[in-house]
């Protein structure tokens, strides 16, 4: 990983915002998508609306170009109870 995509790759952690890096597995090349940004035109929107919403990383299989692969950084979910704290607390 190039060191200026590893930094802003943990900006965004730093800042709990959605990131994938896209790496192609052939060529070793690699983009970061934040999805604050948007990524509506890219040829890979609906992979990467998927990948968004499942938050699972993986491997994409093409035909027609090198295979990719996906490394989705999604922040986990943030709970905050207001009152109720004894049954909270086992949460």
């Amino acid at each position: 990983m190039k060191l200026d995509t590893l930094k802003q790759l943990n900006a965004a952690r730093d800042a709990r915002e959605a990131a994938i890096l896209i790496t192609d597995v052939t060529t070793g090349e690699e983009r970061l998508v934040l999805e604050k940004e948007g990524y509506a035109g890219d040829p890979l929107e609906e992979e990467i609306a998927k990948r968004f919403r499942s938050g699972s990383s993986g491997m994409l299989k093409r035909e027609d170009a090198g295979d990719l692969f996906f490394t989705v950084s999604v922040p986990p979910p943030r709970l905050v109870v207001i009152g109720a704290v004894h049954i909270s607390q086992a949460l």
